[in-house]
C-alpha cells in the first residue's frame, strides 16, 4: 500500500528531528510544541507509538513492488518499529533533554533520516 510508504517515511523524519532536535534547537523550533505535547500528554505519546507499530505492520505486509511478500520493507520496517518506541521515552511533564545533547540521540536521529531517504528516494531498493 503506498499509503503506508508516505506514512512511513513522514513517521521516520519526524522521529529523526525529535532526535536531532537537541543539535539543530533553532532551527528546529517549529518542532518545539509537538516535544512539549509528547512530554506533558501520555496519551499522545500511545498514540505515536500505537502509529508506528500499525506502520510496521503494514510495511512487513505490503512491500513497495517489486519487494518480496514475506519480509517487505524490511529495513525502514524495524527502524519504524523501534522508533515508535522511542515516543514511549519522553518523560510526564519533565523536559530534562532540551539542552543536553547526547551522541548516541546525535547517530540515531542521522541513521533514521537516512534510511528515510534511501526509503523514499528508492523504495524497492532497501533489500537489493
Amino acid at each position: 500500500m503506498i499509503q503506508f510508504y508516505f506514512i512511513s517515511i513522514i513517521y521516520l523524519t519526524l522521529t529523526s528531528l525529535l532526535h536531532l532536535f537537541p543539535l539543530y534547537r533553532t532551527e528546529l523550533m517549529f518542532l518545539l510544541p509537538l516535544k512539549q505535547a509528547l512530554s506533558e500528554n501520555k496519551k499522545f505519546r500511545v498514540w505515536f507509538f500505537f502509529a508506528g507499530i500499525v506502520i510496521t505492520f503494514f510495511l512487513f505486509l505490503f512491500p513497495i513492488l517489486p519487494g518480496p511478500k514475506f519480509l517487505g520493507d524490511f529495513i525502514p520496517a524495524i527502524t519504524t518499529f523501534f522508533s515508535s518506541f522511542y515516543f514511549l521515552t519522553f518523560d510526564n511533564g519533565k523536559v530534562k533533554e532540551v539542552i543536553k545533547t547526547d551522541d548516541k540521540d546525535k547517530f540515531i536521529g542521522y541513521a533514521v533520516f537516512i534510511i528515510a531517504l534511501v526509503h523514499f528516494i528508492y523504495p524497492s531498493g532497501v533489500l537489493v
